[in-house]
């Protein structure tokens, strides 16, 4: 099979929610590996990663993320999988795959990108009930996108303010309004600042 239908067959199969079935995964894992473009199989090998935390098979999940060549969608996993910990209560491994998430986004190029993870990974630690650390990570994050948001190329440019955007949503979500109303202000793009603004100040009004 060509790339594009090996990858059509894995997202099928994990539509149907087939991994409780060793052979199954192995197969799934199998045909990921043969994959030839590798920015298509690291993601899905991330994307089989995710669902097998989901089904709480974490020592396979890990063991797949450990494959994943490029460092955005091993991080991503590893993110996803700390995710899943945290929501059935087992924080203190949770944190650990989190350090590990963060150690895989220095090696990321685009700034954009490292933003984005740092931004799920700071909400991760929230989560935690370790705002501290959030909020530092936080900082990593808004410092890195506004930096992106000065290249060069439009187009990083404005993934840079779209994941400023994310960080404000994120912020507002988690009840820091004038930390994320003053993350929305500061956004290069006309667009994208005024839409997080609205949603920043829709969430004060709701507060309110």
């Amino acid at each position: 099979m060509n790339d594009s239908r090996l990858i059509s067959h894995i997202e099928s199969l994990l539509r149907l929610n087939t991994l409780k079935d060793i052979k199954t995964i192995d197969n799934l894992i199998s045909f990921a590996s043969s994959i030839d473009d590798r920015e298509n199989r690291s993601l899905i090998m991330s994307k089989i990663a995710s669902s097998l935390a989901s089904e709480g098979n974490i020592d396979k999940a890990l063991e797949v993320t450990a494959s994943i060549e490029l460092s955005y969608e091993k991080s991503e996993s590893l993110q996803k999988i700390a995710n899943y910990l945290i929501s059935i209560g087992h924080r203190e491994k949770a944190l650990k795959i989190l350090q590990e998430a963060q150690k895989a986004i220095e090696q990321v190029d685009e700034l954009w990108q490292k933003a984005e993870l740092l931004n799920r990974i700071a909400y991760c630690y929230f989560q935690s009930c370790l705002p501290n650390q959030a909020f530092l990570i936080w900082e990593q994050a808004i410092y890195t996108a506004k930096f992106g948001e000065q290249s060069a190329s439009l187009q990083d440019s404005v993934d840079s303010s779209s994941v400023l955007r994310e960080i404000a949503e994120t912020l507002a979500l988690t009840n820091n309004l004038e930390k994320a109303l003053e993350v929305a202000e500061s956004i290069k793009s006309v667009g994208k600042r005024n839409d997080a603004i609205k949603y920043v100040k829709m969430k004060f009004s709701n507060r309110n």
